[in-house]
């Protein structure tokens, strides 16, 4: 199963952050969001360049 929290930023939605198999987390941009005038990234460890950051390690 995975769970996955819709992600906004000033009410507009930044993407989706998701949770699968062994509990680790995923990240995808929205891409409309990427897209949009002067979009601000999610963290500065995660910018707007990449669509998707997978889970980390292992």
């Amino acid at each position: 199963m995975t769970d996955v929290l819709r992600v906004f930023l000033d009410g507009v939605p930044a993407g989706t952050l998701s949770r699968v198999k062994g509990g680790r987390v995923t990240f995808d941009y929205d891409d409309r969001y990427r897209r949009s005038m002067n979009p601000t990234p999610l963290s500065l460890s995660m910018p707007l360049i990449r669509p998707s950051y997978p889970p980390r390690g292992g």
